[in-house]
């Protein structure tokens, strides 16, 4: 039988590809407790399903930012990116870089979120029906 996925490693490693700290899973347990983020039936399956393939975080957030931007999956996941934005260890993560080739910087990221958004809604036709 499986262990079930860390919550907060996968999540953090969704957001800025390093596993989480000790304290900063702790503090994510805390701040998802404390919130009460309950999820209908539907919204639990398709958690469970995004955390035994995270593959499917990226186009499934961003399907659900279209769709559903205050679901309790997109709201954990902005518990753990909060948590992992104010840690010092994590500021050079989210500072801006160099301004070099800036264009290129903003073009690539955006297409990525629409292919990302597309392949969501169409995942989340299946996954959720």
């Amino acid at each position: 039988m499986s262990r079930p996925p860390d919550e907060a490693e996968v999540i953090a490693r969704y957001l800025i590809g390093i596993s989480p700290t000790a304290e900063e899973k702790q503090r994510y347990g805390q701040a998802a407790a404390e919130c009460g983020l309950r999820m209908n039936e539907s919204e639990a399956a398709l958690w469970a399903r995004m955390m035994n393939h995270p593959s499917l975080i990226a186009p499934i957030d961003s399907a659900l930012a279209l769709r559903n931007p205050l679901s309790p999956i997109r709201q954990r996941i902005f518990i753990m990116l909060a948590i992992l934005e104010a840690t010092p260890r994590n500021a050079n993560l989210f500072l801006p870089k160099s301004r070099g080739d800036w264009f290129f910087r903003l073009i690539v990221p955006g297409l990525r979120a629409v292919a990302n958004a597309g392949a969501g809604l169409i995942l989340l036709m299946f996954v959720r029906e």
